[in-house]
Order: C-alpha cells, then sequence, then structure tokens
C-alpha cells in the first residue's frame, strides 16, 4: 500500500479528538501488565497508526482449504461500534505481548493484530502492509513504565504517557493536515 492510498483510506474518517487519544493512551497503558512483559528502558518498539477497521468484528471468509491466507478475512461493520466512538480509529501493535486468538463458535476474531500484525485490511478486504513512513512515524520506543496501575504518578510514567501524546499528536498531524 502506498503512503497515498493509506491516507485517502485514512482521511475519510474523522481525525482522532484531543479526548479520544487521552483515552487511547489509557486504554494502551493498562491492556497489559507491561510492568512483567516490557524492559526498563525504553527500548521495546511500539507501532501506533491509524486503522479503519479497529473495532469492528473480523470474520474468516470459508473456502474449501483448511487455513485461509490473511486475505480471507472480513470487517463486519456493527451498529454503533465502541471502538471507535472512545478511541476513533488508533491502533498499536507490539510483538513484546501477543496473544493468540482464535475464532469463536461463528468464526469472528474480536482482535485481528495478531493476525493482521503492521497491516491493514484495505476497503476490498485485502490486508495491506503499512507504508514505510506510518511504521518509521509510528514507532515509539516504550518501557514497562507504560503500565498505568504500576507506576501511575512516577516521574518516569508520567513523562512517557507525555511523550507519547505528543508522538501520537505529532502523528495524527502528520496524516490528517496533509
Amino acid at each position: 500500500m502506498t503512503l497515498k492510498d493509506y491516507i485517502s483510506i485514512i482521511t475519510s474518517h474523522a481525525k482522532p479528538t484531543e479526548a479520544q487519544t487521552e483515552r487511547f493512551i489509557a486504554f494502551v497503558a493498562n491492556d497489559h501488565s507491561w510492568y512483567k512483559h516490557l524492559p526498563l528502558d525504553r527500548s521495546e518498539p511500539f507501532h501506533f497508526y491509524f486503522d479503519p477497521n479497529v473495532g469492528l468484528r473480523l470474520e474468516r471468509i470459508t473456502s474449501g482449504i483448511e487455513n485461509p491466507p490473511i486475505e480471507g478475512f472480513h470487517f463486519h461493520s456493527n451498529t454503533t461500534n465502541v471502538y471507535q466512538e472512545k478511541f476513533g480509529i488508533w491502533q498499536y501493535f507490539t510483538t513484546r505481548y501477543t496473544v493468540n486468538y482464535s475464532a469463536n463458535t461463528e468464526n469472528h476474531i474480536h482482535d485481528p493484530r495478531p493476525f493482521l500484525g503492521l497491516r491493514v485490511a484495505d476497503s476490498n478486504g485485502v490486508a495491506q502492509t503499512l507504508p514505510e513512513g506510518i511504521l518509521t512515524q509510528g514507532k515509539f520506543m516504550m518501557s514497562r513504565f507504560l503500565h498505568q496501575n504500576a507506576f501511575s504518578g512516577t516521574k518516569e510514567h508520567t513523562e512517557l504517557i507525555a511523550d507519547l501524546k505528543k508522538h501520537l499528536n505529532k502523528m495524527a498531524d502528520l496524516v490528517f493536515n496533509r
């Protein structure tokens, strides 16, 4: 996927508000017990990006083969996308803590990150690799001080969260203010 194609897809959605960005940061900070999984220093890459399908239910398209390729997925739009209402279209990915999700009995997957990795599905449902410029701009080096419940109020947590907020605002400006 080219940067131009990505920007075109993303800017057809609203730029996340300041409140959505702040809620997203809190979500990421509490998404896992990061104090157990991340290093003390800021050396673990996290990738932040916009995904127009975030929060939508991923459905595996059944075909005659047992393990369809990544292109064999479809996002089902809910009437109300609670995730996007709360966080906009922000998404993040890290390889540090990966959960192996499997489809439920209806063949739906509720968190597609382990399947899609650093890709987004285009309007045809084909998983496209994020443009290099988005991967570069979205990369943020993280530490265990991300974890809000363990480190709230500490200097390290406060500085990391402030830096992350600046980083995300810069990323949003880069994509939406072209």
